[in-house]
């Protein structure tokens, strides 16, 4: 204990043995009794004390610091007498210390103490620690002794503990046999060997002074309250119970998993609940929340928490317990790793409502919800793209908001060289592995740097790592060893030779793949032969060879903004690719076609072709919008060939696009229907590569003519290929919306005022123009209505004919079709690959596939992911330019389509790039219309004083959904930031 300013139970030397650690125990107890039985007596009866109360009382008062100020004191003196090399206490002064306590001390004539001799700091320490339960006692001295350098860290990493500092055990050890220590060192290895010491003081240090700041920034008002967890169930609640134990054991994964059984069994048998397996998705909004899809056909199967899931990443086929649970409707779980973004919008599509509105009582339902009990397939690769941030140095912050935090080890390796400048930091965009998981983190190591945040060479890479796209570079051996491309006589003896035909591409003007032809013959008066022409790619592959094996494992090319990574090596590419004045191998497909584009024949050859010239879609368009005598042939490409001429061409292309509307008119009557998104193209500096400007695609005409053959193409292929393969043909389906989704987006549509007839494609396609035609602003309308139908769509997907129970399953929800592949594209895709093998052997011109359907699916699964991704990367890409392009121009303003109202916010939807975003209305008056549906709210500027003095009218803009209104965008933290323009909004909506 400390006594007179000195450790007198801390040995100067460490080979010097401590004191009797029973005869201290006992002494601690004596002054406990004695205080209970004499220290009350001492405060309150004694006038000598009350008389100097005041001291006293000062002395209460600061008894809690005494602890910390006098063994401060003393361990700098320590130091100090460590400093000078004293290895001896001072005989004299060990006396003073080890002084009776009741020598030399006054004691009170009735013979009690005195209480300045009971409340010294070295009794109100033991009284702290007699006051203290087990668990805090430990929790102190395991603290005091790190500090005093009798416990260090060994080890790193995950690996890192506590131990007795080896010098003091050595030393200790040696005079084991002498009994007046008593110290049980087993008892301490013991105590020690479960608690893992991960933190450094430095780092601990630095999360509490975080911790203060933002509880005192909540306080202030700056930062929201987190939200409380949601209600577990029990059987939630026994799970988290048995994790937790399990961990605080460092139970293996393995005897975890057995446990969990038993706990699963157990509630099977009492027909609580139910085991199911399946696909792991993950919020896009709250990566906490996940889903599977359920297999009864009711809604998704929910898991409430990233500990209920076993940190299952998106992707990962789980085996998960299901039961029944009340819930809360639209329930957003707890986010225990960061606070939720206000602008941010739920899973299921509610948004977000601003604090300051009165939230009527959430509804609760009863629902599906589950707990993983095992990982049958790691599908996700664990890696995380992210940044740090200055309030937390330790926290990798994802890039993909469906991905946890990752907490870095402080004694990673790359994590101490960049920590040398903190800047650093927080500057880079980091890769990193994740390695492991507690109940409160997820643990990993920094791979490697990507590069600096906010460049856009750097953003582009870790857009492709954060999507899992690794498009390398192909390896020498494969480019020196590709096929030979001249077209051989055997070539030509085996296809039909179409080099005499009238045939032309007509693609975007960026187009960079022209895998597809066309062409249109007239036969006689009312009869019409059209052709689509696609490259012949899968004749240069043989299957199950070296280069069919990486295209399998790459599936798609990926297109960026500033590049382009193709599914094929380039030199391939351009030999492939059906360029105009080239000979090309092709696959061709041929109807035969009446004046009102019904099918009188169809037959599929492999040919060979050459392209007479390169049509842009404004090229295409310029001949449907224009009369023949009105064109000029030097705006056009030039033609490549010496038999066709520019009216050929003319001819063709207006053949071809009063056939397509023919067959767009018969598609959309079997109920077909087209649901538009805004597409973005940006102009790039060629020096710099920053964005110059951006650019809205418009569909017209020629875009439809395209897009009708090639639907065409791939319907009669699926057909085909089916009817010889059943088993294995290689298709493309697109399932109906959840009914759920759709009863909820039903009842979005009445709450505006709308009756929308969502029962089949026909009574939904109907119904949109319906509703577009009778609002005000028709583009507005479309722009919200198209993204409202969107979001409860499913995503296409490819499956093989032979794994799916029949052929119901076949169909294609939007386009309204029995059955439909992908055939045109064999440049781009690898599924487009197989079909061409496929419809070759139906041809005769190739042996039959041997893959069986259970590889082919596999592939078809492969490609799902990869062609998923890769659509994502393209989005991330152009808003990453998009982003770039606001933050160089500062602000822009835009049109926009309201979406909800409310008093101190608007959701938009920005017509010309499809991007949603808030605007806020803090700073007007905004009141809402009474008795109006859909909601109406009117916002109120004050009228200004003119020079006469005279103050005009305030003035009132009516906003309510499919209204247009004008924003000024800008991008502030990588987010999009809105504010309404009053003015122009106004003059917009008397327009």
């Amino acid at each position: 204990m400390e006594s007179n300013g000195k450790n007198a139970s801390e040995p100067e030397n460490v080979r010097q043995p401590l004191p009797n650690v029973q005869s201290l125990l006992v002494r601690l107890e004596e002054l406990r009794v004695d205080f209970e039985n004499n220290g009350q007596d001492a405060l309150f009866s004694d006038p000598a004390v009350l008389a100097s109360g005041e001291e006293t009382q000062k002395d209460v008062e600061t008894s809690q610091a005494v602890e910390h100020t006098a063994g401060e004191h003393l361990r700098k003196k320590r130091r100090r007498r460590y400093g000078r090399g004293i290895k001896k206490r001072n005989d004299e002064q060990l006396s003073e210390d080890e002084q009776d306590p009741g020598e030399g001390t006054s004691q009170r004539p009735d013979g009690k103490q005195n209480v300045d001799e009971l409340l010294t700091a070295e009794n109100i320490v033991i009284l702290q620690l007699l006051s203290m339960t087990p668990d805090e006692r430990q929790e102190y001295l395991l603290e005091v002794g790190f500090q005093r350098n009798l416990l260090v860290i060994s080890g790193q990493g995950e690996r890192a503990k506590l131990e007795m500092n080896p010098t003091i055990y050595n030393a200790l050890k040696k005079n084991r046999q002498n009994r007046e220590n008593n110290i049980n060192f087993y008892k301490i290895r013991d105590m020690l060997s479960d608690r893992k010491h991960s933190q450094s003081r430095r780092e601990r240090t630095v999360h509490k002074k975080d911790h203060e700041s933002r509880r005192q920034e909540k306080k202030k008002g700056k930062l929201k309250a987190k939200k409380l967890p949601a209600d577990f169930s029990d059987i939630e609640q026994n799970y988290l119970n048995l994790m937790e134990a399990n961990k605080q054991k460092n139970t293996q994964d393995a005897s975890i998993t057995q446990q969990l059984m038993t706990f699963a069994a157990d509630l099977i048998e009492k027909k609580r609940a139910t085991l199911m397996e399946g696909e792991i998705r993950v919020s896009t909004v709250n990566f906490l929340n996940a889903f599977i899809a359920n297999p009864t056909g009711g809604k998704d199967i929910m898991l409430r928490s990233f500990l209920l899931r076993r940190h299952a990443m998106p992707g990962d086929i789980v085996r998960c317990l299901v039961f029944k649970t009340s819930v809360q409707a639209n329930e957003k779980a707890s986010t225990s790793q960061g606070d939720d973004d206000p602008e941010e919008t739920e899973d299921t599509g509610e948004e977000l409502k601003d604090e300051r509105e009165t939230e009527e009582p959430p509804e609760i339902e009863e629902r599906d919800v589950g707990v993983v009990i095992e990982i049958l397939e790691m599908r996700h690769n664990r890696l995380v793209i992210g940044t740090f941030e200055k309030k937390n140095l330790y926290q990798l912050i994802p890039r993909d908001i469906k991905m946890p935090r990752v907490r870095i080890c402080i004694y990673d390796l790359m994590m101490r060289e960049m920590k040398r400048n903190k800047e650093n930091l927080t500057q880079f965009i980091f890769l990193a592995q994740i390695s492991g998981s507690s109940p409160k983190d997820v643990y990993g190591q920094l791979v490697k740097v990507v590069g600096l945040a906010g460049e856009l060479e750097s953003e582009s890479r870790a857009i492709l790592m954060a999507n899992r796209l690794c498009p390398e570079p192909y390896p020498d051996e494969i480019l020196t060893n590709l096929p030979q491309f001249d077209i051989t006589p055997d070539d030509i003896k085996e296809r039909a030779d179409l080099r005499r035909t009238c045939i032309f591409t007509i693609d975007p003007p960026t187009a960079r793949d022209l895998d597809d032809a066309v062409s249109c013959v007239q036969l006689d008066q009312d009869t019409f032969e059209v052709g689509v022409h696609i490259a012949d790619v899968s004749h240069y592959i043989p299957e199950n060879s070296i280069l069919d094996n990486i295209l399998m494992s790459r599936t798609t090319s990926i297109y960026l903004v500033n590049t382009v990574y193709h599914m094929l090596p380039l030199q391939m590419c351009l030999n492939c690719s059906l360029l105009p004045g080239k000979d090309r191998l092709a696959f061709s497909v041929f109807w035969r076609m009446n004046a009102d584009g019904e099918i009188l024949e169809e037959r599929f050859t492999k040919s060979i072709i050459n392209s007479c010239v390169q049509l842009a879609y404004n090229h295409a368009q310029t001949i449907i919008d224009r009369s023949p005598e009105s064109l000029r042939v030097e705006d056009f490409p030039a033609i490549c060939s010496d038999q066709y001429k520019f009216t050929d061409i003319v001819t063709s292309v207006n053949l071809l696009h009063k056939l397509s509307r023919k067959l767009r008119s018969r598609r959309f009557e079997g109920g077909a229907v087209k649901l538009d998104q805004a597409k973005i193209s940006f102009e790039l500096d060629p020096k710099s590569g920053l964005p110059v400007k951006f650019s809205t695609e418009v569909i017209r005409e020629s875009n439809e003519l395209i897009e009708e053959y090639m639907l065409l193409a791939n319907i009669t292929v699926a057909r085909e290929i089916y009817k010889k393969f059943p088993e294995s043909a290689v298709l493309r389906c697109h399932n109906p919306p959840d009914v759920h989704q759709f009863q909820k987006l039903e009842n979005e549509f009445k709450g505006i005022g709308l009756t929308m007839n969502l029962t089949t494609t026909s009574a939904i396609a109907e119904s949109l123009a319906k509703a577009i035609e009778a609002q005000k602003n028709p583009e507005a309308a479309k722009t919200v209505l198209h993204y409202m139908m969107t979001k409860p769509m499913m995503r296409a997907r490819y499956f093989c004919s032979g794994t799916v129970e029949g052929e119901e399953d076949f169909k294609h929800y939007l386009l309204s079709i029995p059955i439909y592949t992908h055939f045109t594209s064999p440049i781009r895709r690898y599924p487009d690959i197989l079909v061409h093998r496929q419809l070759a052997a139906v041809c005769g011109k190739a042996t039959a596939p041997i893959l069986p359907p259970e590889q082919i699916q596999k592939i078809a699964n492969m490609c799902n992911d990869q062609k998923y991704n890769a659509k994502l990367a393209n989005n991330d890409s152009i808003n990453l330019y998009f982003m770039k392009y606001l933050e160089m121009k500062k602000s822009l303003s835009m049109r926009a389509a309201v979406y909800k109202v409310g008093l101190y916010y608007i959701d938009a939807i920005l017509v010309d790039t499809g991007h949603h975003i808030k605007v806020t209305l803090s700073q007007l008056h905004v009141s809402i219309v009474e008795k109006s549906s859909p909601q109406v709210i009117e916002i109120t500027i004050k009228g200004k004083k003119s020079e006469k003095k005279e103050k005009s009218p305030p003035m009132k803009l009516h906003l309510s959904i499919f209204s247009e209104c004008c924003v000024t965008v800008s991008c502030k933290k990588d987010k999009l930031r809105a504010k309404l323009l009053f003015k122009e909004t106004l003059d917009c909506v008397r327009a």
